[in-house]
C-alpha cells in the first residue's frame, strides 16, 4: 500500500527510537528529541518491530486520514485574506490596525476555495502577518496533501502588492490578482504585449497580457 510521506516518515522515526533506546537512551528524552506522539507503549512497539523482521515498515501506523480533491487536471483555487477583529474598552495607543483611539485586536483570517466554491481550508494567523510570508508556502502544501498541482491562485487586492510578487516568482508558482482601486491603473499605463484574445465562455470581453510602463512597477 502506498501510505503518505507524513505517516512513512513516522514509522522511520519510530524506528529511530527504538534502536536508541535499545543503545541506552531513555525513551522519554529520545521521544521528546523527535518530537514523536506515539500512543502505543515501548513493549508493544518492540513487538511489532521483532515480528516484522526488524523494518521500519511494520510500524507503520494504518490509522491516518488523507486530504484528497476528486479529479487530475490542475485546480485553480481562491483566496481570500481579512481580519477578524477583537475590541477592547480599553483606551490604549494606536496599533497595528485602530480607530476612535481604540486598539483593534484582530487574527488574519486566511480561507481557500476550490472550483465551484468548495472549501479547501481556512487558516489564522497574527494581525501583523503579511499575505507574502505564509500563501506560497501554503499552496505548495496544499497541493502535496490534496495529490493536485495548483495551475494558480486567484485572490484580491491584498496581493497586488511587489513583496508578494517577488515571492511568487521565486517560487515559480502563479496567481491572478484585483488591482487595488487607487491611483493610475488605466489600460494607458500598461504596455500591451501581444494579441487580444476573447475570453473563454464571454464572448464579451476580451484579454491581453500587459506590463505596466513605469520601471518601478515593471
Amino acid at each position: 500500500m502506498n501510505h503518505p510521506p507524513a505517516v512513512r516518515e513516522k514509522a522511520r522515526q519510530i524506528e529511530q527510537l527504538l534502536r536508541r533506546v535499545e543503545a541506552g537512551e531513555s525513551f522519554q528524552s529520545v521521544r521528546a528529541a523527535l518530537g514523536l506522539r506515539v500512543e502505543e507503549d515501548l513493549p508493544r512497539l518492540r513487538a511489532k518491530y521483532e515480528a516484522g523482521g526488524r523494518r521500519w515498515e511494520a510500524l507503520i501506523d494504518g490509522r491516518y486520514g488523507q486530504a484528497w480533491y476528486a479529479g487530475d487536471e490542475a485546480l485553480f483555487i481562491f483566496t481570500d485574506w481579512h481580519v477578524k477583529t477583537h475590541w477592547t474598552k480599553q483606551r490604549a495607543h494606536s496599533g497595528h490596525i485602530a480607530m476612535l483611539e481604540r486598539v483593534m485586536l484582530g487574527t488574519k483570517q486566511l480561507p481557500i476555495n476550490g472550483p465551484e466554491g468548495h472549501l479547501l481550508g481556512g487558516w489564522n494567523y497574527a494581525v501583523d502577518t503579511h499575505l507574502s510570508r505564509v500563501l506560497v508556502d501554503l499552496e505548495a502544501e496544499l497541493a502535496t496533501r490534496l495529490g493536485r498541482p495548483i495551475a494558480y491562485n486567484i485572490f484580491d487586492s491584498e496581493g497586488s502588492g511587489l513583496p508578494l510578487t517577488e515571492r511568487y516568482a521565486a517560487a515559480g508558482r502563479y496567481y491572478i490578482t484585483v488591482l487595488p482601486r487607487q491611483g493610475d491603473q488605466s489600460l494607458a499605463a500598461c504596455e500591451v504585449l501581444g494579441e487580444w484574445e476573447a475570453v473563454e465562455n464571454d464572448p464579451d470581453h476580451e484579454a491581453v497580457y500587459t506590463r505596466w510602463q513605469a520601471p518601478q512597477k515593471a
